[in-house]
């Protein structure tokens, strides 16, 4: 029997995603059978690189801690992949994630390509299987079940293992994976006064959160690694921040985006990165 536990966030994409793995997926009292991938729908408009050090790190984090664990990459069809899947092409963020599942030997369904032909014959249009350009509607849901289809039958038709097998990783694709990203609380740094902590948190991804009512109040943090970001609520009254690092000037650093009005989502910031990972904090 499996159970299914839902990690998904709305308009995030892999970056985020290797930072959540350790405390959202890997600390379970339930061996994982099967992990599903899906951040290539989210990760347009990012680099090659940083996509990539971001879904090998998530590869290498689940592997390393559950060995018998399956997983499975899965890219949806967004509007601005519609010409290229058309066309028979893989839009840049799936041809960098199909990078990291031919070196670990990761299975992928492209639930867009399926998608794209039956529109392409004229069976059905982007409009009915998705109604803002990205999440699918019920319509599209059932034709991403349907692409599902073949892989399920692929796997029925190998018959069932004598018994588990646990994988290993071979070296990495990339030169620094995200292996060691973490989420880390703001109660292990400094608040300077005038923060709200310990406030009532408006989305359920988090048991509490701190706040602030004026500009001007300070969170400082230590850390070493090679980049560091915020995980936040942002809603319709989130506002932007300012940041210095190791003593340096305040640059802006803007979270509020256009979805922002429409209610309140967990959202990832990257509020520095290429820093030297072995640099001790000062």
């Amino acid at each position: 029997k499996l159970v299914e536990l839902d990690k998904s966030l709305t308009r995030t994409g892999s970056w985020l995603g290797a930072h959540r793995v350790e405390t959202e997926v890997n600390q379970h009292y339930l061996a994982l059978a099967l992990v599903v991938i899906e951040f290539a729908a989210d990760d347009l408009g990012e680099s090659e690189e940083r996509v990539l050090a971001a879904v090998e790190g998530m590869v290498r984090q689940i592997r390393g801690r559950h060995k018998h664990a399956d997983i499975l990459f899965a890219y949806p069809l967004r509007l601005e992949y519609l010409a290229d899947t058309t066309r028979g092409q893989l839009p840049e963020p799936i041809r960098w994630h199909e990078r990291v599942a031919e070196h670990y030997g990761i299975p992928s369904v492209n639930l867009g390509a399926h998608a794209a032909a039956a529109i392409a014959a004229g069976d059905v249009t982007f409009a009915e299987i998705s109604s803002d350009g990205l999440h699918p509607t019920d319509r599209g849901h059932a034709l991403y079940a349907e692409a599902l289809k073949a892989l399920l039958r692929l796997c029925r038709d190998a018959g069932t293992p004598a018994g588990l097998t646990a994988s290993t990783l071979p070296p990495p694709l990339t030169p620094r994976p995200l292996v060691q990203a973490r989420l880390v609380s703001y109660e292990r740094a400094v608040l300077e006064d005038g923060w709200l902590s310990w406030q009532e948190s408006p989305v359920p991804r988090f048991f509490h959160v701190v706040s602030g009512d004026r500009p001007g109040p300070t969170i400082s943090l230590r850390f070493k690694g090679a980049s560091v970001g915020l995980f936040h609520a942002l809603g319709p009254d989130a506002g932007d921040v300012e940041v210095s690092l190791d003593g340096g000037p305040w640059e802006p650093r803007r979270l509020f985006d256009a979805h922002a009005p429409s209610g309140y989502r967990p959202h990832g910031a990257r509020l520095a990165e290429g820093l030297d990972p072995a640099a001790e904090p000062p």
